[in-house]
């Protein structure tokens, strides 16, 4: 599963997980989808800690999720940083590549300088995430996940971003991996004019036979929760390890949805736009759902 939370920008301070209410909407949604791996965009946090507290609502009695994030390598404010939440009882974190040097350069880390940049993967705000998973737990077949939250709409900044998530793909897909998040893009710039030509982006029938992805972020028009530009996607390599046996799709709905006239989230029904983006976010969360071959 992906979801920006909304961490950042206006109306954005109550999306904290100080807030009782907002923190067990969250937990809810993450237990609606099933997902074993969790994606999260526009964190507020200002350690690894500061998530402990969903974590706690997800574990409940005997559970064993766990998370990493950004917090110690990002060059962002403290509320746009990422984090991955993972449940131990299915998958197994292997190793955070992100807090390795070709990601993390000393003198980059100490002053942001440009100019000392020796970065092979040069993110803007430094707060991508790249992890590698084992499935199942303890197995030598691993994976890559990568959580990403690129800069803003047509910004330069997001060409040079979208040039190093090629780049990296280009050089990590020689094993399964999953590029995951908000992307600040629709499907049609980057499908199929570019590096992921190979791969399978949110889906490979039905729906996303043709350059349109699913729409994520809410709109501002209208009484219903209606939704606009498609910035939220999954990037997955061709492999042996696993298929798509669910195209991508919001957690609330199997099909393609443009607009909802209410979405119901543990004990709260939201009925418009505005409800949404007050109580949860000004994203629908995403999920994609993968079978596993049984030899690996």
């Amino acid at each position: 599963m992906s979801f920006n939370v909304q961490g950042h920008g206006p109306g954005s301070s109550e999306h904290d997980f100080g807030n009782a209410k907002w923190k067990n909407q969250i937990a809810a949604v993450i237990k609606q989808s099933g997902a074993s791996i969790v994606l999260l965009q526009e964190v507020r946090l200002n350690s690894e800690n500061d998530i402990n507290p969903l974590i706690e609502i997800l574990n409940g009695k005997g559970g064993k999720w766990k998370s990493t994030t950004s917090v110690k390598y990002a060059t962002c404010s403290y509320d746009l940083n990422n984090a991955v939440l993972y449940d131990e009882k299915n998958v197994l974190l292997v190793n955070d590549l992100s807090k390795k040097l070709n990601f993390r350069a000393y003198k980059y880390d100490q002053d942001n300088n440009v100019a000392d940049d020796c970065r092979t993967y040069q993110f803007d705000k430094n707060h991508e995430q790249v992890l590698e998973f084992s499935f199942p737990k303890n197995s030598a077949q691993t994976f890559y996940v990568v959580n990403v939250h690129a800069p803003g709409p047509g910004s330069q900044e997001l060409r040079k971003e979208k040039e190093q998530l090629e780049n990296l793909y280009r050089h990590y897909k020689r094993k399964p991996i999953i590029i995951a998040g908000d992307f600040n893009m629709r499907r049609r710039e980057f499908v199929p004019s570019s590096a992921f030509g190979d791969a399978i982006v949110d889906g490979d029938s039905g729906m996303y036979a043709d350059a349109n992805s699913l729409r994520t972020t809410l709109s501002t028009a209208g009484m219903k929760i209606s939704l606009a530009n498609d910035y939220d996607h999954f990037i997955v390599s061709r492999n042996s390890l696993f298929n798509v046996s669910e195209q991508m799709h919001h957690v609330f709905s199997p099909r393609k949805k443009e607009s909802y006239d209410s979405i119901k989230i543990g004990g709260t029904t939201y009925k418009s736009t505005e409800e949404y983006k007050q109580g949860v976010s000004d994203h629908l969360p995403i999920m994609m759902k993968l079978n596993f071959s049984a030899n690996k």
